[in-house]
């Protein structure tokens, strides 16, 4: 498992449908386990339009995309350290509108939002299209 190089700055390789699996670590200052536990299993859905985090809806995001030293970045950002990350090194790290996405490979990012680091996989495409579909039948 690599990183995947941004094309031209542009981190748009995260775009899709993605489930929270775990909670991974926390920044010094962050939310608690009581506010990110509840998060596991939920839907992350990141668009050209916006990023859905369960009950959060953050606007357009520029997916600036970047590689930096995994450690460095974790230590000067966040205070944390890749022990329970488990990020490559180096990593591209996506600026999203209210998150960052580090890119474990193209199934996995570790999104870090609010000072929680929340594991997350990328949905199937068949899983993909079954929500889209829903989406559209509720639309109707």
């Amino acid at each position: 498992m690599g990183t995947e190089a941004p094309e031209s700055g542009k981190g748009t390789s995260i775009i899709g449908d993605w489930k929270i699996r775990s909670v991974l670590d926390y920044a010094a200052i962050s939310i608690g386990s009581d506010q990110a536990k509840p998060l596991i299993g939920k839907d992350l859905i990141i668009s050209k339009e916006e990023i859905r985090f369960g009950d959060q809806v953050c606007s357009q995001s520029n997916f600036l995309a970047e590689s930096v030293e995994t450690n460095i970045e974790l230590g000067e950002n966040a205070r944390v350290s890749n022990d329970l990350l488990r990020l490559p090194n180096p990593v591209t790290v996506v600026e999203l509108s209210c998150a960052y996405a580090y890119i474990k490979d193209s199934n996995q990012i570790v999104l870090a939002w609010n000072g929680g680091f929340f594991d997350a996989v990328r949905k199937t495409r068949s899983a993909a299209v079954r929500h889209a579909r829903r989406d559209s039948a509720i639309e109707k």
